[in-house]
């Protein structure tokens, strides 16, 4: 049974679906209660049992979804809307990815100012 913090992730995130500008999941954290700590580690979250459980109905919709998209390119592929099915298949894909808890994006290691001279001290030795 999902808490009630989870329960504002996964309304929150099925809100954000379709969404033009579509809201991180560290911010979903953020403003479902969650730490900052949390919220800059959305993946700790989202592959709880709770939210995969909450969210597996709509990610199942949008597979079906997708693999019809999938069965109608063959189809489209000569004519004008191939283009839209494409763009469809790419939205649909993403959102599965980041309903699943799989990376949409790449993301970017953060340094810190110690991490930084510490590397750049093993670089200089080295180079003695």
């Amino acid at each position: 049974m999902p808490t009630e913090k989870q329960k504002k992730v996964i309304k929150k995130t099925l809100e954000n679906i379709g969404n033009k500008k579509p809201t991180n999941r560290g911010k979903i954290l953020n403003e479902s209660g969650y730490s900052k700590s949390m919220a800059d580690n959305p993946k700790i979250i989202y592959e709880s049992k709770a939210i995969k459980k909450g969210l597996e109905p709509l990610i199942k919709q949008l597979e079906e979804e997708r693999n019809a998209i999938i069965l109608e390119l063959k189809k489209k592929r000569n004519k004008a809307m191939y283009n839209h099915l494409i763009s469809g298949l790419d939205i649909l894909t993403k959102n599965i990815q980041l309903l699943s808890g799989e990376a949409t994006t790449r993301e970017e290691i953060k340094l810190d100012d110690d991490l930084m001279d510490k590397i750049a001290k093993e670089r200089a030795d080295r180079a003695i």
